[in-house]
């Protein structure tokens, strides 16, 4: 009887040594996997910071855009007007042709 309670003493003393080890085994890999999540984290963090440059890069190039939008239909709206006003222009010397051309035959010349 005394044998079985040295034998379960040796196992007790056995079965927390493996206890110990698999406690501090857990411990190192809990500590690994906090430093992981931490540089996941900061991993993270510096997308979030390049997602925010890259949003403020849009909306700035998007307004950019906008302003020569506006710039180009003036000057689309200038070219227009420059067009129309060019085509009246050449029907007035047209006109005034035509009627230098009937005075100088009446005129006889």
């Amino acid at each position: 009887m005394r044998g079985d309670v040295l034998e379960m003493r040796s196992e007790h003393t056995l079965f927390r040594s493996d206890f110990a080890q698999f406690r501090t085994d857990v411990t190192h890999r809990l500590d690994a996997l906090a430093h992981r999540l931490e540089a996941l984290a900061q991993r993270l963090e510096a997308l979030h910071h390049r997602m925010e440059d890259i949003e403020n890069t849009l909306d700035a190039n998007s307004e950019h855009i906008r302003e020569m939008r506006i710039e180009l239909r003036s000057q689309y709206n200038d070219i227009l007007t420059a067009l129309q006003g060019g085509l009246q222009n050449t029907t007035a010397l047209s006109d005034l042709t035509e009627r230098v051309e009937a005075l100088e035959r009446r005129a006889g010349m």
